[in-house]
């Protein structure tokens, strides 16, 4: 197989080829790399949509993985079982859902969805253990979300899911519902011990929405042990001085002088020269 036979392949050719190549199937066509560790299933074809012009190729590829999903969910529902039982299974959903992730193929969250939505129990949370695929499938509906929908989702992946899961379900929730996820930013550091904290707060704080004032605003509404655990994590992410003070000044601003602004009686001359502070 090649990029150009791939790119010309029919829509039951392409849903074959993500099926038998997305489990591993031997022999691998082309075959995997190992020369710089195991190369991912899903690497050749994410390759091939990137390199190609050709809109169609992405369509049809992206539509010969919602069929994969779909047969790989009928595939489980016959079998009785809420997540991937064999080892074939679960290297196909982690491979598709990083193909999906790493083209950026929000059309497929929902599908994505329904295998975290069928692992989380009507009656036992998350109590089945995740699988490397149901992770991927997390990570991936992480950034690909586009509205608020699957905020109830993260809330409870966040309350009651695996611990190893704890930083993504965070960072899901966040940016599903920011304003809620913010109101618990305490539990964020009083969990730190499972989880990345300087990764994590560090990638909220990055988000271009709601932005980092009023990330540093809910923090100043954290008792002083977790605003001063949260700084240092931003200083252990390598933030730079400007947000630290952006920090600072969210829970202790200055008392402001006659000028109307901190440190200065001189009036800025233009919008650039004013200190962020305050939003």
């Amino acid at each position: 197989m090649d990029t150009q036979t791939l790119i010309a392949s029919s829509p039951g050719e392409l849903t074959e080829y993500l099926w038998t190549r997305f489990r591993q199937v031997e022999p691998t066509d082309p075959p995997l790399g190992h020369r710089f560790g195991d190369e991912p299933p899903a690497l050749f074809v994410i390759q091939t949509v990137r390199d190609s012009n050709d809109p169609g190729f992405r369509r049809r590829v992206v539509n010969a993985a919602r069929r994969n999903l779909s047969r790989l969910a009928l595939q489980l529902v016959a079998a009785g079982e809420n997540k991937p039982s064999s080892e074939e299974d679960d290297n196909q959903l982690a491979s598709l859902a990083y193909f999906a992730s790493e083209i950026g193929a929000r059309e497929l969250s929902d599908a994505l969805y329904q295998f975290a939505s069928a692992w989380k129990l009507e009656r036992a949370g998350f109590a089945l253990a995740a699988t490397a695929g149901l992770a991927h499938v997390v990570r991936t509906l992480v950034r690909l979300q586009s509205s608020g929908r699957y905020a109830p989702f993260w809330r409870d992946l966040w309350e009651d899911g695996p611990v190893g899961l704890a930083g993504l379900a965070f960072h899901g929730w966040f940016r599903a519902d920011p304003d809620d996820a913010l109101e618990h930013l305490g539990q964020l550091v009083e969990r730190a011990g499972s989880l990345d904290l300087p990764g994590v707060f560090w990638t909220i704080v990055s988000e271009d929405y709601p932005g980092e004032i009023e990330v540093f605003r809910a923090a100043a509404a954290c008792d002083e042990d977790q605003r001063r655990r949260l700084r240092l994590a931003l200083v252990q992410a390598d933030a730079g001085a400007a947000t630290l003070r952006d920090f600072d000044l969210q829970g202790n601003p200055p008392a402001l002088d006659d000028g109307g602004f901190p440190w200065s009686t001189d009036v800025p001359k233009s919008r650039s020269e004013a200190p962020r502070w305050g939003g």
